[in-house]
């Protein structure tokens, strides 16, 4: 066994803290000269950490000859006194529209996560070299990436760890043959039809040619990547603490975001993103358009996202979240009783008793609170019952809606006082506006109609207030 070999094996090792003393070890074996030697160093070094190793073959269902590789694996594991296990990949990998590479990648780590779950392992251990980790890097400038993704293959990632990134592929070859073992070859290897492959046969010898030590430098440009991403996710988790949960989304306040240089912004609504189920990476012209728009700070503005994302531009701030689908309702309120407010998850109680002014206690309950102008829930007012005329209703706002509120002369319309009050866009057609044959008599967060006001002259009154459904 190479000296060189084992002393890069380690030097990874103790650096990234992958390994403490009686670890348990699941070892991703293909049986490739890559995961072979893994496995031998992992072996080397069992006595010095007290490991408990396991070696796992995935079979993905793609070639006939995986069964005979599987068994090769064992019989290699077991001549270093491993043991080995076999596990097949059950899903369909042909998916339309999907590489199936890919889902082969996930179903195979999924496959060696749900095995060291049940051998209680704290870590997994794959093969990936020195090699790998230019190729990545060169795939990556080809598809074009960010800082973040100069990166490249992490040295450990949650129980994952990579001992060989500082070992060349050609160091891995060399001790299977010492070893006196033939690893597997995967054809699919040698198929250009893979980015990956045409990278490794044609535009890697170019650049070795060009610069003998490429592997190396993009061994170091990564190490340099990585340290820097760690600084910046700092500083990016830093400021994401002052973003607000709301609404199932995320607020930040403009005056926050633009305080920031422009690689933090980009890093920061990055991050905002990748909270949402997106299934990539978020794209480049995706986080531009959302900063052009956040530059522009036009009130009211949006960027549409894939995956049924928003953002939108608000009075102080900006909203990122889920696209709801809006329902058109109008419906009677029962009197007294309760309905559920379509497009949220409150209800709308009612109740009569008599009374006049002397009485009302709720009064001045539709006041608004500073944090959450409009926001309905909590929201109470009471009304005069003989003032209500016909039926009362539920329903969202329309255009050109408008009333006279409490304590005003003339009309407004709810869209100025929208824009007066910087209600977002986003909530205007949730609200909900309550109204009689007449009109609006109250838009929860806002003052009641004046022509439904409680006076001296009253009698009976109407109490309306918003809540949990399941309050």
């Amino acid at each position: 066994m190479s000296h060189m070999l084992r002393m890069k094996v380690e030097t990874l090792i103790r650096r990234h803290r992958m390994l403490v003393p009686g670890d348990g070890v699941v070892v991703a074996c293909s049986g490739g000269a890559d995961s072979l030697t893994l496995l031998g160093m992992l072996v080397a070094l069992r006595a010095d950490y007290n490991l408990r190793l396991t070696a796992v073959y995935i079979d993905h269902g793609l070639r006939p000859e995986a069964g005979e590789e599987g068994e090769y694996v064992k019989h290699i594991a077991a001549r270093w006194g491993v043991p080995a296990l076999v596990r097949r990949v059950e899903k369909d990998l042909h998916v339309p529209g999907q590489s199936v590479q890919e889902l082969a990648r996930l179903e195979r780590y999924r496959l060696l996560d749900e095995v060291a779950h049940q051998l209680g392992a704290a870590r997994i251990a794959t093969g990936h070299t020195a090699d790998d980790q230019a190729e990545t890097l060169v795939m990556r400038f080809v598809r074009g990436t960010g800082s973040h993704g100069l990166a490249g293959i992490l040295p450990v990632v949650g129980r994952v760890i990579r001992p060989l990134l500082l070992v060349r592929r050609d160091e891995t070859e060399a001790y299977c043959a010492r070893q006196k073992i033939v690893p597997v070859h995967d054809p699919s290897n040698d198929e250009d039809v893979y980015l990956r492959n045409r990278i490794r046969h044609h535009l890697i010898p170019e650049l070795l040619a060009l610069n003998p030590q490429f592997v190396e430098a993009m061994l170091n440009l990564a190490e340099t990547a990585r340290g820097e991403n760690e600084w910046i996710e700092l500083e990016v988790s830093e400021l994401l603490n002052k973003a607000i949960p709301t609404d199932g989304g995320w607020w930040m306040s403009m005056d926050v975001f633009h305080d920031q240089p422009l690689g933090l912004q980009r890093r920061a609504l990055r991050a905002l993103l990748r909270r949402f189920d997106l299934g990539s990476e978020p794209d480049f012209d995706h986080i531009e358009s959302i900063r052009d728009m956040l530059r522009r700070s036009r009130t009211g503005s949006r960027v549409c996202l894939p995956h049924g994302l928003v953002v939108w531009m608000e009075k102080e701030g900006f909203w990122v979240g889920p696209r709801a689908p809006i329902v058109e309702f109008e419906d009677v309120v029962p009197l007294p009783g309760r309905i559920r407010i379509p497009n949220s998850d409150l209800c709308l109680v009612t109740s009569i008793r008599a009374g006049g002014l002397d009485s009302v206690s709720e009064v001045k309950h539709w006041q608004t609170d500073s944090q959450r102008p409009w926001d309905p829930e909590g929201r109470s007012v009471v009304l005069d019952r003989e003032r209500i005329i016909g039926c009362l209703r539920v329903r969202n706002w329309h255009p050109g809606d408008r009333y006279c509120p409490l304590g005003m002369y003339g009309e407004k319309k709810l869209q100025d006082m929208f824009v007066d009050e910087g209600v977002p866009q986003r909530w205007r057609r949730r609200l909900p506006v309550v109204v009689d044959d007449q009109g609006i008599l109250w838009v929860p967060g806002a003052r009641p109609a004046d022509r439904a006001k409680v006076t001296s002259a009253t009698r009976m009154l109407v109490a309306l207030s918003v809540c949990k459904s399941d309050a």
